[in-house]
C-alpha cells in the first residue's frame, strides 16, 4: 500500500482522523518501546529507532484491522441479500418488488444507500428491462460475488422468459448456505491463526529475553554489546511485519472472485505452444498440473451456471449461453467444444471430448448426463437435472476448501516465521556471550 493512499483507505473503512487518537497512538507506541527498551537494556537512541519504526507501521496495521471489520461486513450483507433477494422473488416473480423487500432488512448503511440507488434507477428509467440489468450490475460491482451474478442472472431470465423457478432458487440457496459456511470457517480459522502467530512471536521474544536473562548471570550483559541491540531491533521489527502479513491475510475481501484467471490461462497457452512444436519444456508438467488443479475449482462454477439455464432452456442453449459468463480459464475449452457441437449436434463425441486431457472423471460423468438430457434419453429431465446439481454442489464444495486450505498453508508459514527470528537472533546473542566468556579469561581458565 502507497503512503500517499492510506489516509484515503483508512477514511474508506470510516477511520476519522482526530488529535485525540493520535495522542493515544503515540502514548500506545511509547509505552511498548519503553517496555522493550526495559526488558532489552535498549538505549536512548535505540528506542527512538525503534518508536520511528512503529509509528511508521501502526496506520497499516490500523489500515488492515478496519478492513477486517469492513469486509466482514459486507460479507454479512451480501449473504442476507442474497438469501431474501431469492425468498422475495420465489414469492412475488418481480425483481423490483423483491429488492424492495430486502431493503426494509437495511435501515441504513451501504446496502441501504445502494438498494435506494438501484430501486430509483428501476422506477425511474424508460427501459425496465434496461434499467433492470443496469441496476444488478451496479450491485455486482460493488459486491462482485460469483452467486450473487448468477441469481440476478437467473431472476432476470425467469421474469422475463417466465418457467419454473422453484428448483433453481432451491439450488441458488443451498449454493448460499454452503458458501457463507465455508466463509464463516475460514474467518475463523484464520482468526485462530492470527492468534497463534502473535503467541509465537511473543514465545520467540521470551526466548531471547531468557538468554539475555543467562548471560547476566554469568556476569556477560549482551546489551552492552551493538551488534546485540542492532539484531534486537531488527528482529522487533520483522516480528511486527510478520504480525502485519497475517493481519493482511485476513483483511481480504470475502465477496469476490478467487477463481484462477488469466495467469493460469497464459501458461495452458505455453502449454499448446509447446504441444504444437513438439517440444518437451522442463516446466510443462508442473504448467499441466496447475492447470489441472484450477479446471477443477472453474468447472463447477460453471456447470452451476448451466444447471440454473437449464431451468429455463434446453441443453444446447443452455451450454452456448453460459458461454459470456465463463470462467476465463474455461472459455478456450468452451469454445472448442461449441465448435463441436454445432457440426455434430446429436453426436456424443463432443462432449465426450470436453476437456479430456486432463482426465477428470466429475467432468465425464456430467458432461455424459448433459447429453442423455438433450437427447431425451433415460430418465426424466428434472430428475437428471437435480442429479447433475447435487454433484456440482459437491464439486464446488470440495473446490473451495481447496483453496481454503492453500490459503491457510501461506498463514502456517508465518506461524513458523517467528522462530526463524528468533533463532537468528539467539545465534548473535550466544556468540556474543561466547566472545565475552573468552575475553574474560573464564573459558581460557586466564
Amino acid at each position: 500500500m502507497k503512503l500517499k493512499n492510506l489516509k484515503e483507505e483508512l477514511e474508506t473503512y470510516g477511520y476519522k482522523f482526530s488529535v485525540t487518537k493520535s495522542l493515544m497512538w503515540a502514548i500506545l507506541i511509547g509505552g511498548l518501546v519503553v517496555v522493550l527498551g526495559v526488558i532489552f537494556g535498549l538505549p536512548t537512541m535505540y528506542m527512538i529507532i525503534l518508536a520511528c519504526g512503529l509509528a511508521f507501521i501502526s496506520p497499516f496495521y490500523i489500515s488492515c484491522i478496519l478492513k477486517i471489520s469492513f469486509e466482514e461486513k459486507k460479507f454479512s450483507e451480501i449473504n442476507i441479500y442474497i438469501e431474501q433477494f431469492l425468498y422475495s422473488f420465489q414469492k412475488t416473480g418481480k425483481i423490483l418488488s423483491s429488492l424492495r423487500d430486502v431493503r426494509q432488512l437495511f435501515e441504513e448503511g451501504d446496502m441501504h444507500d445502494n438498494l435506494d440507488k438501484a430501486i430509483d434507477h428501476i422506477e425511474n428509467d424508460f427501459d425496465e428491462e434496461d434499467s433492470v440489468s443496469a441496476s444488478l450490475r451496479e450491485l455486482e460491482n460493488v459486491y462482485p460475488t460469483n452467486l450473487l451474478c448468477t441469481a440476478h442472472k437467473f431472476c432476470q431470465q425467469v421474469e422475463v422468459n417466465g418457467g419454473e423457478s422453484q428448483m433453481g432458487i432451491s439450488l441458488l440457496l443451498e449454493a448460499r448456505r454452503l458458501w457463507a459456511d465455508r466463509t464463516t470457517e475460514l474467518m475463523k480459522m484464520k482468526r485462530q491463526k492470527v492468534v497463534q502467530i502473535i503467541f509465537s512471536v511473543v514465545l520467540s521474544v521470551m526466548m531471547c529475553w531468557v538468554l539475555l536473562t543467562v548471560g547476566k548471570r554469568i556476569n556477560i550483559d549482551i546489551c552492552e554489546y551493538t551488534i546485540a541491540r542492532v539484531s534486537m531491533v531488527l528482529m522487533i521489527w520483522l516480528n511486527l511485519l510478520i504480525i502485519y502479513k497475517a493481519c493482511k491475510k485476513m483483511a481480504v475481501s470475502l465477496c469476490e472472485s478467487r477463481l484462477p484467471g488469466e495467469e493460469v490461462l497464459e501458461k495452458y497457452k505455453v502449454l499448446c505452444k509447446h504441444r504444437m512444436k513438439k517440444g518437451i519444456h522442463p516446466f510443462d508438467n508442473l504448467r499441466f498440473r496447475e492447470v489441472k488443479k484450477a479446471i477443477e475449482q472453474v468447472y463447477p462454477q460453471w456447470l452451476l451456471q448451466v444447471s440454473i439455464l437449464l431451468q429455463c432452456e434446453n441443453v444446447q442453449v443452455a451450454l452456448s449461453k453460459s458461454y459470456d459468463d465463463a470462467p476465463l480459464l474455461m472459455k478456450p475449452f468452451l469454445k472448442d467444444f461449441l465448435q463441436e457441437l454445432n457440426e455434430s449436434p446429436t453426436n456424443i463425441v463432443p462432449y465426450i471430448n470436453f476437456l479430456q486431457e486432463f482426465n477428470l472423471p466429475q467432468v465425464q460423468s456430467s458432461m455424459k448426463m448433459l447429453y442423455s438430457i438433450s437427447e431425451g434419453n433415460g430418465g426424466q429431465a428434472s430428475v437428471q437435472i437435480e442429479d447433475i446439481i447435487r454433484r456440482n454442489q459437491l464439486m464446488i464444495d470440495q473446490s473451495e476448501k481447496m483453496k481454503n486450505s492453500d490459503e491457510m498453508a501461506g498463514m502456517y508459514a508465518l506461524f513458523l516465521a517467528p522462530q526463524i527470528t528468533s533463532g537468528m537472533k539467539m545465534l548473535i546473542d550466544m556468540a556474543v556471550m561466547f566472545f565475552g566468556l573468552m575475553s574474560s579469561g573464564v573459558v581460557m581458565g586466564g
